[in-house]
Parts: C-alpha cells; structure tokens; sequence
C-alpha cells in the first residue's frame, strides 16, 4: 500500500475536497484523484462517495481514515526522530 496515497486521501479528508488538498499538498488535483483512485483500487472499493462537489466518506473510508491517522502520525514522528538523531 503506498503511503503517499494514504496521506493524500487523509488531507482530501481533512480539507474537505480534492482542489484544496492539492493546494495544501503542492501538488495538481488530478494527482490527488488518480491517488484516491489507485487506493479503492487496491482496497477493492469507494472510500469517498462523490455526489457533485461534495465528498462523504463510505464505511470502507471512514475505516481507512481512522487505520491511516496513527500510521500517519507514527511515520511522522519516525522521520523526526531520524532528524534528532542524524543532528547528534
């Protein structure tokens, strides 16, 4: 599963849309769909349901959402540690 993926999808949630996640991300909106798209992909289902401009999540999303936020939050304070550790 690829990390990037899930993050992307977390900030879609967190910014209640695709555009401005990809503002948030640095990164093009059709990047962050394509994402989004590879993992329902791989988890074999929607995680957003899509009704016009509006996003609301599905039971597999609100799954994901709250498998991925520890993970997230996990890896981050990895590479922080990783920082430390590599500025002695």
């Amino acid at each position: 599963m690829d990390l990037r993926a899930l993050r992307y999808f977390i900030e879609v949630v967190r910014q209640n849309g695709f555009t401005r996640a990809a503002e948030v991300l640095h990164v093009t909106q059709p990047t962050i769909s394509k994402m989004v798209r590879a993992l329902e992909d791989e988890l074999g289902g929607p995680v957003l349901d899509r009704l016009g401009k509006r996003n609301t999540l599905t039971p597999l999303g609100l799954e994901v959402v709250e498998r991925a936020r520890p993970i997230l939050r996990d890896l981050e304070a990895l590479r922080d540690s990783a920082r430390l550790l590599q500025q002695g």
